[in-house]
């Protein structure tokens, strides 16, 4: 049974040796680019190692069967935790998802791999409520010697179809989400590991705030991250003040 889709396929439960599992399937007419994209998942997937990043079980490297099976997540995505079933995290399940996240950049920084696309949508949640990384597909090994790689092309507005949180932009003329990259990649196409300490940032804002980015609406972000424009008076503490300290009994 069909359980979503993404970027260049759709997502089917399945059994794999007696277990429930999810399978990626590549759309039967694809670009090179997305099967480009889908055998540098299986690639970095079938290396990684770490319990906050997404379990391969195995790949169809076949076409036009190409398919990804991997781990079931019963909690689904960051993303539509958020959006789609209205069910804000406790504080107590945003500060362990958050904190698993950043495990499995760490993890994955150590390899010299950025992840390059990090957003409510490829963060997934376990039945117990802890967070996986997810979607590797435009992630890139840096350089060894310094630990960053450039691209030859600006990617701004490349990027400006969203879908459940931000459509990729593989094929489109740069790699990963509008919104959620940060201002070096928008301009000259940098890579390194900060371009995911940023989009990690917003999504740990995105958790707290409900859902708003720190960069207001998405048609709008990329320009408001290039002015260095964001918002965060929704996570402000205000102090109470005397009265309502008296008034509570404080």
């Amino acid at each position: 049974a069909s359980i979503g889709k993404g970027a260049y396929g759709a997502v089917y439960a399945g059994t794999w040796n007696k277990r429930t599992v999810a399978v990626k399937k590549l759309h039967a007419i694809s670009t090179r680019s997305d099967v480009k994209t889908f055998l540098r998942e299986v690639s970095v997937l079938s290396k990684a190692r770490h319990p906050n990043i997404v379990q391969l079980f195995g790949a169809c490297l076949k076409s036009p069967h190409f398919c990804i099976v991997e781990e079931m997540m019963e909690g689904g995505s960051l993303h539509a935790r958020l959006h789609e079933t209205k069910r804000a995290l406790s504080d107590d399940e945003t500060l362990r998802v958050a904190l698993d996240v950043a495990r499995a950049l760490e993890y994955l920084h150590s390899k010299c791999i950025v992840h390059r696309d990090l957003k409510p949508s490829n963060i997934l949640i376990t039945e117990k409520g802890r967070g996986k990384l997810a979607d590797m597909g435009v992630a890139k090994k840096l350089n060894l010697i310094d630990g960053t790689s450039f691209e030859t092309r600006a990617i701004l507005n490349n990027n400006n179809n969203n879908n459940n949180g931000g459509s990729s932009s593989v094929g489109g003329g740069g790699d990963g989400t509008a919104g959620w990259q940060a201002p070096e990649r928008l301009t000259n196409g940098r890579q390194s590991r900060a371009v995911d300490i940023f989009a990690l940032g917003c999504v740990i804002h995105f958790v707290l705030a409900k859902g708003k980015h720190p960069f207001g609406e998405k048609f709008e972000r990329d320009s408001r991250v290039l002015r260095g424009d964001y918002d965060l008076s929704c996570l402000l503490y205000t102090s109470p003040s005397p009265r309502d300290q008296r008034g509570s009994g404080m």
